[in-house]
């Protein structure tokens, strides 16, 4: 059985690194993802947002845009950021499915 993340920690120990580190794609990336848990879909665009500053090639970065873009209800935005991954990771069957269900 897969332990239960606290999300809430996981938010906190990657703001802390960003403050120390504001270029660690890494957490970045977890945080928008901790974001996306916790149904605060602007803040994971805004750290997707800044993350595709710093990687314009991050296929996962792209992904959760998209993510957060479906949920916002900005349908053509998603469509685009899961295009982008496909393009990126033609494999990447989430994306792939994803942009299907848009």
């Amino acid at each position: 059985m897969r332990p239960v993340a606290d999300v809430d920690n996981l938010v906190r120990i990657c703001s802390n690194t960003l403050s120390n580190d504001p270029k660690h794609i890494k957490a970045y990336f977890i945080r928008a993802s901790a974001y996306m848990k916790k149904g605060m879909y602007e803040d994971a665009l805004q750290d997707c947002e800044d993350l595709i500053n710093l990687d314009p090639n991050h296929a996962g970065a792209f992904y959760l845009r998209g993510c957060a873009n479906e949920k916002l209800g900005e349908l053509d935005n998603a469509i685009e950021d899961f295009t982008r991954v496909l393009e990126l990771d033609p494999n990447h069957v989430n994306a792939a499915y994803a942009r299907g269900a848009c």
